[in-house]
């Protein structure tokens, strides 16, 4: 099952909700500047988020 998608509970828009609030004030000032997101949920060895950041301008 490693690298398949994980269809179950937690649902990924709690857990995409979790990790931005949770970056609040350290990754960016507020997560209203964020514009776009992708995201999955895939069976692993061993739990983990990764986060890839673009940065621009205002």
């Amino acid at each position: 099952m490693i690298g398949q998608y994980k269809r179950t509970k937690p649902d990924i828009d709690n857990l995409i909700k979790t990790v931005l609030d949770a970056a609040n004030g350290h990754l960016w000032k507020d997560d209203n500047q964020i514009v776009e997101i992708q995201s999955f949920k895939k069976y692993a060895d061993e739990p983990k988020i990764v986060i890839y950041l673009d940065i621009e301008g205002d």
